[in-house]
Formats: C-alpha cells, sequence, structure tokens
C-alpha cells in the first residue's frame, strides 16, 4: 500500500469542520481497508466519510466503518467522493497553509512495499492547503 497526495484544506474562518484526501494504491495481492485515521493534532477527532446522493438528488455525508481499497487498486480521496472529516484546531493552534499535520493511518492488514504488519499503523505528515476552487458545501472549506 502506498499514500500519496495527502492534503488537508484550511478551513474557513469561523467554520469548525474541514475535510483532508489522500490517493491510496494498493500494490498488493490481497484487497484490503483503511479501518482508522487518527492525528494528535485534531481536537475533536477523524471520521471517514462518503457522500452520496439521496432519491431527490440531494447530497449529503455519511460517516462509514471502513474504505476498501481492491487488488491492485487505488483509492483517490476527493470531495465528491471518500474523505475525512476533521476538527481544526482554533486560537493560538490553527493551521496556516503549509503546516504540517501528523495523521497516523491504521489498517486491516497492509501489505507490500512499507507494509504494515499485525495491525500496525503507517505515519504521515500532511500539508495544510487553501482550497482551490469553487467551495464545496457540507465540508467547512
Amino acid at each position: 500500500m502506498t499514500v500519496t497526495e495527502g492534503r488537508v484544506l484550511l478551513p474557513s474562518a469561523g467554520v469548525a469542520e474541514t475535510a483532508a484526501f489522500f490517493h491510496m494504491a494498493n500494490r498488493g495481492g490481497s484487497a484490503d481497508s483503511l479501518i482508522r485515521v487518527t492525528s494528535r493534532d485534531v481536537p475533536g477527532g477523524i471520521t471517514l466519510a462518503r457522500d452520496r446522493m439521496n432519491d431527490g438528488n440531494g447530497a449529503y455525508r455519511a460517516d462509514v466503518d471502513a474504505v476498501g481499497i481492491p487488488a491492485g487498486g487505488s483509492l483517490a480521496m476527493s470531495p465528491r467522493g471518500v474523505d475525512l472529516t476533521l476538527s481544526a484546531p482554533t486560537g493560538k493552534r490553527s493551521w496556516s497553509p503549509g503546516d504540517l499535520v501528523p495523521f497516523t493511518l491504521v489498517p486491516a492488514q497492509w501489505t507490500g512495499e512499507g507494509a504494515c504488519r499485525g495491525g500496525a499503523s503507517w505515519e504521515l505528515l500532511v500539508p495544510v492547503v487553501v482550497p482551490a476552487g469553487p467551495r464545496v458545501p457540507g465540508h467547512g472549506v
């Protein structure tokens, strides 16, 4: 499993939540799942979520317990698919563009190059970026 293109969107002024995204590629021979993401710099926790459409063609966010990544496949998190919803710190601890936020990704069973075995986790630093383009409702950005 490899993780690239991580980014945390800088929250708008006065907005408590924002989103984070990663691109994950499963280079192993069996399917795997991301089951939890944590960060010591996120005060209110992190939720795996998937954006969905209801019968009336309205968008809504649904929390998910895990995100599957097929063998040989990938997952590109985005504002219109799977993402991470997180609380942004406030006051003196507020993020600025370029700040690095530490994340711990917990897989069900990552294998292959850079593997995490036996319930291990993967730690990485992800930059805070200014959102580009139109703002996505419901994401605090």
